[in-house]
């Protein structure tokens, strides 16, 4: 063989090796590395995904304690019914106080509101000045209990010049149970 038919046959096997080299060694390696870093970025992804969740999770399980404490922080506030009896003993004590004539307190049926709970609405006749008639509301408001004016409706009063009668209904949450 000549000498240019052997440098040819040289440099194909040298292409050859290097073709094959490439395709064999080389390729696989980069793939692989390819396919680490990818494996990487997703891994990356889930952490971040699970750090999103847990403290997602984290803030909503502190919200949902934070209500339960509420809840439970409502649910000792509100009185048992010899407080709720109390109360509307205290009616005439404080309308008197107060200046104000309450002619009748007008109680209607108990009713279950939630658990052990119920809920006692009353309604009262009040007549007084328009002073006397704001206080009485403002001490009531103030009372140590968990009244609640529903509605305050004005009625007219002709017997008496310069005052004002009210109907003024109110509800109460007692717990039956303590």
């Amino acid at each position: 063989m000549s000498w240019p038919g052997r440098l040819l046959i040289i440099l194909g096997l040298a292409f050859f090796s290097y073709w094959a080299s490439a395709r064999y060694l080389v390729a696989p390696v980069e793939t692989e590395s390819f396919s680490i870093l990818e494996r990487q970025r997703s891994l990356r992804a889930e952490k971040i995904a699970l750090a999103e969740r847990l403290t997602r999770e984290s803030s909503e399980r502190a919200a949902w304690e934070k209500l339960r404490k509420e809840v439970s922080s409502v649910k000792l506030a509100i009185p048992p019914k010899e407080e709720i009896t109390r109360l509307i003993a205290r009616l005439p004590e404080l309308a008197d106080s107060s200046g104000v004539t309450i002619n009748s307190v007008n109680y209607r049926p108990f009713k279950k509101a939630f658990e052990n709970y119920q809920l006692l609405e009353f309604n009262m006749p009040v007549t007084g000045s328009y002073q006397n008639i704001r206080h009485f509301i403002h001490e009531l408001e103030l009372m140590e209990s968990n009244l609640l004016i529903k509605a305050i409706r004005l009625r007219q009063s002709n017997r008496k010049p310069g005052k004002i009668a009210l109907q003024i209904n109110v509800s109460a949450y007692y717990n039956d149970e303590r």
